[in-house]
């Protein structure tokens, strides 16, 4: 997994994650948290690891949260293409989930150096 090549997207996209790693706490707590992160390291999904621990699809939670900071409803990109291959699996049968897969893999180191933010 990576980000994007531009330095610049790449700050947009940890700025991101942090985002969501704060919305998702205070809005569902860190049980829930604790939960996805136990639900993705014994091997689910990431969208059944959100489902199970918030009873939210991936993109309803992405809805959720892009409604929190005042931005647009998601509008997908036009003429995209996927490749699978061996190499290159597709995860996840939606395009904007798999782009969160970098968020959610993101949210993991977030929370950890957030936690010292929650409970100093």
């Amino acid at each position: 997994l990576t980000f994007p090549g531009d330095p610049k997207l790449t700050l947009v996209a940890y700025g991101q994650s942090r985002s969501v790693v704060n919305y998702m706490i205070d809005n569902y707590g860190v049980e829930a948290m604790n939960s996805l992160l136990t639900n993705l390291s014994e091997g689910m999904t990431v969208n059944e690891s959100i489902l199970d621990s918030y009873g939210l699809e991936i993109d309803a939670l992405d809805s959720q949260w892009r409604k929190s900071i005042g931005a647009g409803p998601y509008k997908p990109r036009e003429n995209t293409t996927i490749t699978i291959t061996k190499n290159n699996p597709v995860i996840s049968d939606s395009c904007r989930s798999s782009s969160l897969i970098i968020l959610m893999t993101i949210m993991f180191f977030a929370y950890k150096g957030m936690s010292r933010l929650y409970y100093s």
